[in-house]
C-alpha cells in the first residue's frame, strides 16, 4: 500500500500523486487530503507530530506498507520520487548511477525552478506585473526552454526514451503549474505542448483526474490565490490573450 499524504492543493504533491496513479493500481494507492481545519501549528499541533508530518514537520508524507510487513515513512517530495522511482522499476538503467543522476536533474530543476517558485510566487507578490515577478517569469520561461532542448534530444515520448520517469511527472506538474499562472501559452513550446498531451492521456493519469482531480484544483494555501487568479484574468482580457482564464484553465487540468 503507498499512502501519500498532502494537502489539496497541487503543491509539493501533485508530481507525487500523478506517478502513483500511473504506476500503482487503485487499491494500493490512498490519496490523503489533509484539511484546512486540521490543527497544524502550536502545542498538539500535527506538524508536531512525527507519525504524521514526518521528521521535518512538512508534507508531503509518504508511508509505504511493503509485502514484507515493514512500513517505510518518507518526507520530501524529491526523496520519496526517487525512492518509488527505485521500488517501482522506473529508472531507465537501475544500474547506472550516471543516468539516475540525469533523471534526478531533470526532477530537482522542475520542481525547484518551475513549481516552487509559482507557489512562492502565490504567496508572497500578488503584484503580477512587478520586477520581481517578471524575474521569476523569465526564470522560468528560459527553463522551459532547457526542457524543450532535452526532450527534443531524447527522441521522445518521453524525457528518457519510451517509459515515463520521476522526471516527467515533474515537468507534466511544471508545465500545467506555468500554463495556470503565466501569461505566456504554453503553445510557444509545441514539443513540451506534445508531451504534456501525452502524459495526461495515460490511463492511470487520466483516470485520476476524473475520479480525484476536482480536490486539487488550488495551487496552494495561501490567502492570496484567489485574487492572483482575478488578478491573472484581468491582465489577459487587458493583453487580448487567447489564453483562458484561471478558471477554464483549472478545469482543463482535469
Amino acid at each position: 500500500m503507498y499512502h501519500l499524504r498532502y494537502w489539496a492543493p497541487r503543491g509539493r504533491g501533485q508530481a507525487l500523486r500523478y506517478l502513483l496513479a500511473d504506476n500503482v493500481s487503485q487499491s494500493e494507492f490512498k490519496d490523503e487530503v489533509v484539511g484546512r481545519d486540521v490543527k497544524w501549528e502550536g502545542e498538539g499541533g500535527l506538524k508536531f507530530d512525527e507519525s504524521f508530518s514526518g521528521p521535518f514537520g512538512a508534507l508531503p508524507v509518504l508511508i509505504h506498507e511493503t509485502m514484507d510487513g515493514k512500513k517505510v515513512i518518507l518526507s520530501q517530495a524529491l526523496a520519496i520520487a526517487q525512492y518509488l522511482s527505485k521500488v517501482l522499476g522506473l529508472y531507465p538503467s537501475p544500474s547506472d548511477p550516471a543516468v539516475q543522476a540525469d533523471v534526478d536533474a531533470v526532477a530537482c530543476a522542475a520542481y525547484l525552478d518551475v513549481i516552487t517558485p509559482i507557489s512562492q510566487h502565490i504567496w508572497t507578490n500578488p503584484d503580477l506585473e512587478g520586477v520581481q515577478a517578471s524575474e521569476r517569469f523569465m526564470n522560468m520561461h528560459n527553463m522551459l526552454k532547457r526542457f524543450n532542448v532535452l526532450l527534443t534530444k531524447s527522441g521522445g515520448p518521453f524525457f528518457f526514451g519510451t517509459k515515463p520517469t520521476h522526471a516527467d511527472y515533474f515537468v507534466m506538474q511544471a508545465l500545467e503549474d506555468y500554463s495556470v499562472v503565466s501569461l505566456e501559452k504554453l503553445g510557444k513550446f509545441p514539443i513540451l505542448e506534445m508531451f504534456l498531451a501525452t502524459m495526461r492521456q495515460r490511463e492511470g493519469i487520466s483516470r485520476f483526474n476524473q475520479n480525484e482531480g476536482t480536490v486539487h484544483t488550488h495551487m496552494t494555501r495561501s490567502p492570496f490565490e484567489d485574487y492572483h487568479m482575478h488578478m491573472l484574468g484581468k491582465l489577459r482580457e487587458k493583453a487580448d490573450s487567447p489564453v483562458p482564464s484561471p478558471s477554464v484553465e483549472r478545469i482543463r487540468l482535469h
